[in-house]
């Protein structure tokens, strides 16, 4: 659902169509073999067109019934950020979606000093809440993880009584600097990357979240220009999909893997969702980070 705030510059429904056009030229390239996902990546995602197409459809109906936008919430973590390649990329392609609000944590708190009001003010107001980071150490940078201590307080996120984010959706899109052949058995960490997924997972359903399968995006820094387009747009797929899922009110889920997710009824997909297990990870390439 590529939703927005109708007071914003142009009807929500422009701003989907506007996206329509710019992913019919990425989709004629896409065709045409210019762009690619490596060997072992998702394949399986549907073209960021159809998923526009969808999604303005989709907003039309749901802006009609509810006049209400599908609100994400991107906490972007990038220790440096200016030599950042995917995960830049990535946070370029979100921010220019409508009805997104991009929270930069190195750049807001340099001193690492959050501030927890607005911070909680910002998870008030979404719907969806993305963790879009590299991954650091088999987790997340250190920022983000003391934005977790910080924010997410007992008696606001968790306890009794709490439910400031009872409902919510979260979604982890991360960058792993190694391929995706590194995390098996006999690749360079001995484990599958849904092995490390597990805390980042708890702490969103500990506070009472849904939880989204993770999109993993594996390589470095030489990710070609192709390949990186290439994330941007299943990226973008996916998030018009889950919005358009969990935004509507009558559809259900026909696909299990988190790269091709069906318009889906908010509950069914939510609770489809929220069951699946942390094997369910999409990759595709990404940036080098340790590890």
């Amino acid at each position: 659902n590529l939703c927005s705030q109708c007071a914003e510059d142009g009807s929500p429904l422009e701003r989907a169509q506007s996206e329509v056009t710019s992913l019919q030229k990425r989709q004629t390239a896409h065709n045409s073999g210019s762009q690619h996902v490596r060997p072992g990546s998702s394949t399986s995602a549907p073209s960021p067109l159809h998923c526009a197409r969808q999604a303005t459809t989709a907003h039309t109906t749901h802006n009609k019934q509810t006049r209400q936008p599908m609100r994400t919430l991107v906490i972007h973590a990038h220790p440096r950020p200016i030599h950042s390649i995917v995960t830049q990329g990535l946070r370029q392609a979100l921010g220019g979606c409508p009805g997104v609000t991009m929270r930069p944590l190195y750049e807001l708190y340099p001193d690492f000093d959050i501030d927890v009001a607005a911070e909680q003010q910002a998870l008030a107001q979404a719907d969806l809440v993305i963790w879009l980071c590299p991954v650091y150490w088999y987790s997340v940078p250190a920022l983000l993880k003391h934005w977790f201590d910080q924010v997410l307080a007992h008696g606001w996120a968790y306890g009794p009584g709490a439910a400031a984010l009872q409902g919510k959706t979260a979604w982890w899109v991360a960058s792993a600097g190694a391929a995706a052949s590194a995390y098996t058995a006999d690749g360079a960490h001995q484990r599958p990357f849904a092995d490390f997924v597990p805390p980042i997972e708890q702490t969103a359903r500990f506070c009472g979240m849904h939880w989204l399968p993770p999109l993993v995006l594996h390589g470095g820094h030489a990710t070609s220009p192709a390949d990186l387009q290439a994330g941007r747009d299943t990226l973008l797929a996916q998030w018009a999909q889950h919005c358009q899922a969990l935004a509507a009110d009558s559809h259900t889920p026909t696909a299990a893997t988190p790269a091709a997710v069906a318009p889906a009824n908010a509950a069914t997909y939510k609770t489809a969702h929220t069951l699946a297990p942390a094997s369910a990870v999409a990759s595709t390439p990404a940036e080098r980070t340790a590890p």
